[in-house]
Parts: C-alpha cells; sequence; structure tokens
C-alpha cells in the first residue's frame, strides 16, 4: 500500500500529456480518503475553500512544487462575491481533468483604456484579499476550451484566465511549479468593485465536508 507521501509524488509525477489517466484517478482517490480520515489538524492544513467556489486539497513537494485536488460541485454555496473569475498564478501548471468537464477561457490586457480594475491579490492568515492597483483596464478574450475527463492541459504564470464548471460535479488535480520565470504577485481583474477586498478562505470543518471527499473518491473510482 503506497503512503501519502508516495501518493503524492507519484500523481505529480504522472500529470502530463498521454499519462495513465485511470491510474491517476485511482491514486487521487486514495489521497481523498486518506484525507477524509486524518486528524482535525492534518485536514485543516490541507483542505481550504477557494474563493472561486470549489474544495481545494494542497500538498507541499518542496522546491517550489505543490499537488493541488480540485474538486468542484454546483451545490457548493461559499463563491466570492463580487464573482471576480479572471486571475492569474505566480505559479505554472499542468492540470489533468480526472472526472466532469471544466472551461477554461484566457485574457489578455489591452492597449486602449477599458471599464475594468486590477487588482493584486494578498494573503492575510486565513483569508486571501485583493488591492486595487489599477483603474480604466481592457480585457480581451484570447482563447476557450472546455477540457473533458481524461484531458490535460498546461498554463505559464501570469497568465490571465477564467476556469467554470460545466458538468454538475468535476475533479481536476494540477502540478504546480514556482521559479525564477514566476510572477512576483497573482492579479485580478474585476469591475465595479472597492479599493480592498477581502475573501474567507478558511479551511472547511473536518466534520462536514470528509464525506464529500468520500463521495469525489467514490466518483473517481467509477469512472
Amino acid at each position: 500500500m503506497k503512503s501519502r507521501e508516495q501518493l503524492v509524488q507519484g500523481v505529480y509525477a504522472a500529470i502530463g500529456d498521454g499519462c495513465d489517466v485511470s491510474s491517476v484517478r485511482a491514486d487521487v482517490a486514495r489521497l481523498l480518503d486518506l484525507v477524509s480520515a486524518e486528524s482535525e489538524t492534518d485536514w485543516m492544513a490541507c483542505v481550504q475553500r477557494h474563493p472561486l467556489g470549489f474544495l481545494a486539497c494542497k500538498w507541499d513537494l518542496g522546491e517550489g512544487q505543490h499537488l493541488r485536488v480540485h474538486l468542484w460541485d454546483a451545490n457548493f454555496a461559499w463563491a466570492q462575491d463580487p464573482d471576480y473569475e479572471v486571475h492569474d498564478h505566480v505559479f505554472s501548471f499542468r492540470s489533468l481533468v480526472l472526472r466532469g468537464e471544466v472551461m477554461n477561457v484566457t485574457f489578455e490586457i489591452g492597449q486602449a483604456p477599458g471599464s475594468y480594475a486590477l487588482y493584486a491579490v494578498g494573503y492575510e492568515g486565513p483569508a486571501s484579499s485583493l488591492l486595487k492597483i489599477q483603474d480604466g483596464v481592457s480585457l480581451h478574450q484570447t482563447s476557450v476550451s472546455v477540457e473533458r475527463a481524461g484531458s490535460c492541459y498546461k498554463l505559464g504564470a501570469g497568465i490571465l484566465h477564467s476556469s467554470a464548471l460545466v458538468a454538475d460535479r468535476a475533479v481536476t488535480v494540477l502540478a504546480t511549479s514556482s521559479h525564477e520565470l514566476s510572477c512576483a504577485v497573482a492579479r485580478v481583474v474585476g469591475m465595479g468593485g472597492g479599493g480592498h477586498l477581502v475573501f474567507d478562505r478558511s479551511a472547511m470543518p473536518r466534520h462536514q465536508y470528509a464525506g464529500a471527499l468520500t463521495s469525489f473518491a467514490a466518483d473517481l473510482r467509477e469512472g
């Protein structure tokens, strides 16, 4: 039986084009089972509610590398308000869709003035904050794709994008990496908000959401 550390390292290394999706799916299901059975302290260190409305599990592999599992459900009801979905990351990533469908859209900031505002992301304990750094920004869509179960995609640090659930539920697993080309701060693009916004991304109570992880694990085993 693989240990949690072996599962994390193996899944991180496996994610990519042409990977054995069924094997990754089985290992992620096992990881979710292990997390659901962990102590409250270990659970709180691993599981968070993301401001964009999904459950996020994260494991640190060191040297700027993390394995992240995102659990999407249309019934989750904690998405941030206002709903600013366009963002980038300070890391690059490879992502594999294990269940369901997710729509990804990429953007770039235009030269002409526009009606959007650009925010810098910061972290304050269990919360994330958005600090407005530029008004009058225009935004242009550059690509749209629907990623289905079994598909793998990549995105570099600093590329503005949004991700949205297409099916009722989805599971995505990401291998993220921070390196010399990474951005100094993550950004979010929004419209009509204040100069400083704060969103709660605290850990979800284990007694309320351990069952959700077990349910997602069962979904992965069904294929």
